[in-house]
Parts: C-alpha cells; sequence; structure tokens
C-alpha cells in the first residue's frame, strides 16, 4: 500500500527545500543564497529561494514498515481508497466509521490525521496522530508524521524522542531514521544525525529526497565536496522530478557550483517551463557570468507566466543596469501592481523614480 508522509522539508525553503542550520543558528526558511552582485544589488531584492516558496515533492513511501498496526478494517481501506482518489470528504467519513466501530483503531485515527493535515488543519491532524500513538506506542506512519511537525515547530527533542521509540519497533524504516536524523541536525548534534542519514540511505538508497536534504546539512557542516556528492547522487536519482530537480539546482546555486546549477534546471525546464525555474536558472547563469543567458530566462519567464511578479523585479533590475529605462520602469511597474504590499514594492516605486528622472 502507497502512502504520502509528510516531508521533513515541509518547511523548507524553496525549491528549494530547504532547512535550518545547526547549532541553534537558524536562518529563516527561505534564505537567500550567496548571489552574484550582477543579480542583487539591494539587500531586499527577491531571491530565487524567496520567490518560489514551494518545497519539494514529500516522499512517498510504500509499505513503509509498521504503517499499519493491523490488518485494515473495510472502512480503513475504503477510506484510503478515497484518499488515493483525492476525496477528503470521502475518506474522513470512512475513517470516522471506523473509529466509531472500533475506538481503539490506531490506523483509523492515523488517517483521520492525514485527512486533517491534507485539509491543512495541522492541530487536528497532531491530536489525531497522538492518539494513533496512545493507540499503538511506535506506529511508524503516525511518527513520521507526527515528528515531522514536531521539527517544523521547532520541537526537536520532541520529535527525536518519537523517533527513536519507533526505530526500537522499527529498526529499518528508513523514513523515521530520516526525520530523526533533521531533528538531531536542527538540534546541533551533526554526528548523530550524520549516522542516522547514513541509515536512512542503507534502509532505501533509491530515494533523492533523502540524499538531498543529506547534502544541505553537509552543506550546512561546511563540508561542501561531500554535499556536492550527495546532491550528484540525488540527482542521479530524481531523473523525471522537476521538484526535486529544482531543489538540487538551489542546493548547487548555494555552493556556487553554477554549472550544475544551470545543467539541473536545463533538464528541469525541459520538463516543465515554469516562471519559477527560469529564474533560478538565471541566478544560476549570472554567477556563472552569461548575463545574456540570464536575461533571456527573465524574458522568457515574465512572457511565459506574466503574473510571476518576482521575475518582472528582477528583469527590471537587469534592464536598468543596462540602460533600458523604458522598459524597466514598465517592468517595475508590472511588479508593483502584482505585488502591491511586498517589501520590493517600494524598492520598485524608489526606483521608478530615479529612471524616470535620467529617461
Amino acid at each position: 500500500m502507497a502512502m504520502r508522509l509528510r516531508s521533513i522539508f515541509a518547511a523548507l525553503a524553496s525549491v528549494s527545500l530547504l532547512v535550518s542550520a545547526c547549532g541553534g543558528e537558524e536562518p529563516p526558511a527561505n534564505a537567500p543564497p550567496k548571489l552574484p552582485p550582477s543579480m542583487s544589488d539591494h539587500p531586499d531584492e527577491t531571491t530565487a529561494a524567496g520567490a518560489t516558496a514551494t518545497p519539494p515533492p514529500a516522499p512517498a513511501a510504500t509499505g513503509a514498515a509498521g504503517a499499519l498496526s493491523h490488518p485494515p478494517s473495510a472502512d480503513v481501506q475504503r477510506g484510503i481508497r478515497a484518499l488515493d482518489a483525492g476525496d477528503l470528504a470521502g475518506a474522513k467519513s470512512a475513517f470516522a466509521a471506523a473509529e466509531t466501530k472500533d475506538a481503539n483503531d490506531a490506523d483509523a485515527a492515523y488517517f483521520s490525521g492525514v485527512v486533517a493535515d491534507r485539509g491543512h488543519d495541522s492541530k487536528a491532524a497532531e491530536a489525531h496522530f497522538r492518539r494513533a500513538l496512545t493507540l499503538s506506542p511506535g506506529h511508524a506512519a503516525a511518527t513520521a508524521d507526527l515528528s515531522a511537525i514536531e521539527t517544523e515547530d521547532g520541537r526537536n527533542e520532541d520529535a527525536a524522542a518519537l523517533c527513536r521509540v519507533a526505530i526500537a519497533k522499527h529498526p529499518e524504516d528508513s523514513v523515521l531514521h530520516l526525520n530523526l536524523a533533521v531533528a538531531l541536525a536542527k538540534k546541533g548534534d551533526a554526528g548523530a544525525a550524520t549516522s542516522e542519514f547514513e541509515a536512512a540511505i542503507k534502509g532505501d538508497g533509491q530515494q533523492p529526497m533523502y540524499f538531498l536534504t543529506y547534502g544541505h546539512w553537509l552543506m550546512t557542516w561546511k563540508k561542501p565536496e561531500d554535499a556536492r556528492t550527495k546532491l550528484q547522487a540525488a540527482h542521479k536519482l530524481a531523473a523525471g522530478d522537476v521538484g526535486m530537480l529544482a531543489g538540487v539546482a538551489h542546493e548547487m546555486l548555494q555552493l556556487q557550483d553554477f554549472s550544475s546549477c544551470v545543467t539541473t534546471l536545463d533538464e528541469a525546464i525541459t520538463l516543465q517551463d515554469a516562471g519559477e525555474l527560469r529564474m533560478e536558472r538565471a541566478f544560476c547563469k549570472a554567477g556563472a557570468k552569461d548575463d545574456a543567458g540570464a536575461r533571456a530566462d527573465l524574458e522568457a519567464a515574465v512572457k511565459n507566466d506574466p503574473s510571476f511578479a518576482p521575475a518582472h523585479f528582477l528583469l527590471a533590475t537587469h534592464l536598468a543596469k543596462a540602460g533600458e529605462s523604458a522598459r524597466a520602469i514598465a517592468e517595475y511597474q508590472t511588479y508593483v501592481k502584482l505585488a502591491p504590499d511586498t517589501p520590493n514594492a517600494k524598492v520598485a516605486k524608489e526606483r521608478m523614480k530615479l529612471l524616470q528622472k535620467k529617461h
């Protein structure tokens, strides 16, 4: 049975999926990469990470160890089918019926949490996951999802404790090892986190998310070459997965490996020509000193997705530097119209005034 587990990257920035630093010094989830001067001349400049705010997709766990505490009832099976079909109302009804018939059904409680989580009610989801764990201590799927919520909220000690209890019952469950690794990394325990990352990969070395997450933390721990190796492994496994390719590219941008960033996004854009991906590749190309290529990507981003405000802002900045004041003003105007309440709207207005004086 396949289930969609919460991603430990739910709070990650970006396409990137991205996470906090160790040692207690946690940057904002969407902490911008170190950008080349040609693309960032203002402290509030929109960055690719901040613009996309799109975390990588949650990993799909197929037959995760201990996912169900016992053979599922007919109602639970019906609810799972409804979940797979995207019918949240039908799933909620089925799992509620299962709990009514058997108040001790941990799996029904767990899946009620999944429904709540997909409905963006994290408080209700947490309550259901805790009930599942009360009924079945060490329930693997409930532990994975609840520990993800706790890690997102900064409750790393609680998340680590939960995972350790479940791992004692399900030592081969790679998702649990991965969630424990992230909780430990966020606590600043790089040594223990490394062991858990290795255990996760040993348990299921075909999941690009594991390598991507591991690579991110290795970079945070100032081990760039080790990080690059893990990111390359994630890239190799991510064929056809646009979100994962975008995540790898973003981390390569953080490493200032602009060439790898560009080639990875080439693959992603071949699969899905999105404004966010074009803009991210523009950053990578600017870092590689390919200003013409960066501009071409920004032009394509605003053409393909006219409502994607950050690309208009960056294109305007590029045009202003190239001396194309009229077009720069027009792009800044578009940005302000699309994103009037952002910090960069004020910046755009100030720049328009300066350009109008020069024009």
